[in-house]
């Protein structure tokens, strides 16, 4: 049994915590775009590379499903803290250990963290934020998330032109040294919540959160957006390089396709407060659905890379909604509970992505994998008009 007192003041340093967030943003995002671009090094084809991925998704979810009790039992700042340092070690090894072997350890020890160091985070960033200021605040996160994600790739591209690709681990590594000092200068407290006991079962969990139907077409759909990131950051830049273009073209790519979602996500925070989350949702998905299609229809690389740049609009109308969503709909005591779940969304989408376009490039050609995700997205825009605000 583990007794907690309700807070009885609450400091709300989330602008602190907003930057925190940009550093650690940028770091993922430099390891990011050289993920695909590193495995290929070992000689992987795209089918190959999108199913070594899809296991590390599986591992993901897994912890994330049973992250809950450790969440309850533990404060979040120590967890989020030593989420980091096991980041920065893991980083640090796979700069210097360049064998496929101790890529998939070292990639899978990062894999259980960032499952522990992302939920934590996100639970930190709520419970530091004012209620009546969740949207916008939940929306100038995002907004410098987009950012670091728009500042990496750029560092990327840079440096691989000096240094070898497995050096950019080392780099990554950097900023989340920078993110952990941050962290521990601005000393942010642990928020205490009234709990009558740790909720262990995870199956008492999964029904708790299953039996809210809005949060079930909720989960969908953040596993749609999800969906189409991992599809975007895996096989986009392995199909780059099949068209002659460099991991400097693909560091460039990732940072443009980040433009339209730091204009964007801020405002459609601020208005998602105001007219609500589902015509975001619906607009985000057709767009999406559309884009897609017309990825399917064209062979010019270098349109098809304007498309997906431009589909980052459609993006930004998905991603500032759907964590508000969930918040404003569960009591504060039942976030460490069902949070770790509804996150199993980012990690099923991914999971799906990467698997069912692995499976088409089997036996399909390139254009083909555009066509699946795009079906995927038109489903998903049917379930997010039954979404009830």
């Amino acid at each position: 049994m583990l007794h907690l007192h309700r807070r009885e003041k609450c400091l709300f340093k989330s602008p602190k915590l907003i930057l925190i967030g940009l550093f650690s943003a940028i770091g993922l995002a430099i390891a990011n775009t050289i993920w695909a671009l590193y495995m290929e090094g070992f000689g992987l084809t795209h089918s190959e590379i999108g199913f070594i991925s899809s296991l590390f998704v599986i591992i993901a979810l897994f912890f994330s499903l049973y992250s809950t009790p450790i969440m309850q039992k533990f404060k979040e700042t120590k967890i989020y803290v030593l989420s980091l340092i096991i980041a920065i070690i893991s980083y640090l090894m796979m700069s210097f250990f360049n064998t496929l072997l101790m890529f998939l350890i070292f990639a899978t020890i990062l894999t259980i963290s960032s499952v522990f160091r992302a939920n934590t985070f996100d639970l930190i960033f709520r419970d530091n934020t004012k209620d009546k200021d969740l949207n916008k605040r939940e929306g100038l996160l995002y907004a410098f998330r987009n950012l670091g994600w728009l500042i990496g790739p750029l560092i990327a591209s840079y440096l691989l032109i000096y240094l070898k690709v497995s050096n950019l681990f080392l780099v990554s590594g950097i900023f989340f040294f920078i993110t952990l000092i941050f962290f521990l200068i601005f000393k942010i407290k642990n928020i205490e919540k009234e709990r009558k006991k740790i909720d262990i079962n995870i199956f008492k969990n999964l029904r708790s959160f299953i039996k809210k139907k809005n949060l079930r077409i909720n989960y969908l759909v953040t596993m749609g957006i999800s969906l189409w990131w991992g599809f975007v950051y895996i096989y986009v830049p392995l199909f780059m390089l099949d068209n002659g273009l460099t991991g400097k073209d693909i560091g460039i790519f990732l940072a443009l396709i980040i433009i339209p979602l730091a204009i964007f996500e801020y405002p459609i925070g601020k208005l998602s407060g105001k007219i609500g989350t589902k015509t975001f949702l619906v607009f985000g998905f057709i767009g999406l659905t559309i884009a897609s299609l017309i990825l399917f229809v064209l062979n010019n690389i270098y349109i098809q890379l304007l498309i997906i740049i431009i589909a980052s609009i459609f993006a930004a109308c998905i991603e500032p909604t759907q964590e508000t969503f969930f918040f404003n709909r569960i009591k504060k005591n039942d976030e460490e509970k069902l949070y770790p779940i509804f996150t199993t969304s980012w990690h099923s989408g991914s999971f799906i992505g990467k698997i069912l376009v692995a499976g088409v490039l089997l036996f399909l050609a390139n254009n083909y994998a555009y066509l699946a995700i795009g079906l995927l997205m038109g489903i998903l825009a049917i379930l997010a008009m039954r979404i009830k605000e």
